[in-house]
């Protein structure tokens, strides 16, 4: 389930957010569709969040942060990225 209610971020955060998170795909070499089946989610549930649309739920957000290796805050775009 995608949302933003509990996160207290605001919709320039959603996109900040996703442009982070396919910024991390890429880096990683990582595609929506692997990362959709890592999490056995929707492919489109995973273009939202690249695409600044909707946030991953705190479950898929916790996940996402320790398959790409990087804290949750980063994506929030609340850390430093150590690349």
């Amino acid at each position: 389930m995608d949302t933003n209610i509990g996160l207290g971020l605001e919709y320039s955060d959603m996109q900040r957010t996703g442009a982070t998170i396919k910024s991390l795909l890429s880096e990683r070499n990582v595609s929506q569709s692997d990362i959709s089946r890592m999490l056995d989610i929707s492919a489109t549930a995973v273009s939202k969040w690249t695409s600044g649309k909707a946030y991953p739920s705190p479950q898929h957000l916790c996940r996402l942060s320790e398959i790409l290796d990087v804290s949750v805050d980063v994506i929030l775009g609340a850390g430093r990225r150590v690349v």
